[in-house]
């Protein structure tokens, strides 16, 4: 499965999918923006069925108290997301997958501003 956003391979994004009958996998994509999913292991497969897809790529943002000599303090916390933050939400992403019996999926999820 590959992630794409505005055309252009995402890297290092983590995806989850979510199963109904509380089942779930996870990946990380690579620098073409395809993610091995893994449900025990990494890369090693996932269990047939359908699932809600979580794609989140973001970067928790530290700011340390300049006056706090070992630097541990933290005043303030900021979360930047590098694609639509409503994506990291299976219940927002509008993503869905079914996976086969028949083996791996090809597919591409190409997200979108909107």
């Amino acid at each position: 499965m590959q992630i794409n956003y505005q055309g252009a391979p995402v890297h290092e994004a983590v995806v989850i999918f979510y199963g109904d009958d509380d089942r779930y996998a996870n990946g990380l994509t690579g620098t073409d923006g395809v993610a091995l999913m893994g449900t025990t292991a990494p890369g090693d497969g996932v269990f047939p069925g359908q699932y809600k897809v979580a794609v989140d790529k973001s970067q928790l943002i530290e700011e340390s108290d300049p006056n706090d000599p070992t630097g541990l303090k933290i005043i303030k916390r900021k979360a930047v997301f590098h694609i639509p933050a409503r994506y990291g939400d299976f219940t927002q992403s509008g993503l869905t997958i079914d996976v086969s019996k028949e083996g791996p999926t090809e597919i591409l999820f190409d997200l979108v501003d909107k």
